[in-house]
């Protein structure tokens, strides 16, 4: 049987498309503020599927997790010019 899904995903006209999607995804993840914006997408979809107020509490959280973030990045990058 995997002979057969490895016979059909490598004539398959989805492969290209995946496969570009996973490198967008890859260089999307090494960015520094990956996981915050991840996060941060997440919660807007807890907002707008299930409770808006505990939604609205996890978008706060993640603006603050990715402002103190960018803090961070910023004051390596000043520690490292000294």
């Amino acid at each position: 049987m995997w002979e057969k899904i490895k016979i059909w995903w490598e004539n398959s006209k989805i492969k290209p498309i995946w496969e570009k999607i996973g490198k967008a995804v890859r260089q999307f993840l090494r960015y520094a503020y990956a996981a915050q914006i991840s996060y941060l997408v997440l919660a807007v979809l807890f907002y707008l599927w299930t409770s808006k107020l505990i939604g609205l509490i996890l978008v706060a959280w993640g603006v603050i997790l990715l402002i103190a973030e960018i803090r961070q990045q910023r004051a390596d990058k000043i520690a490292l010019k000294k």
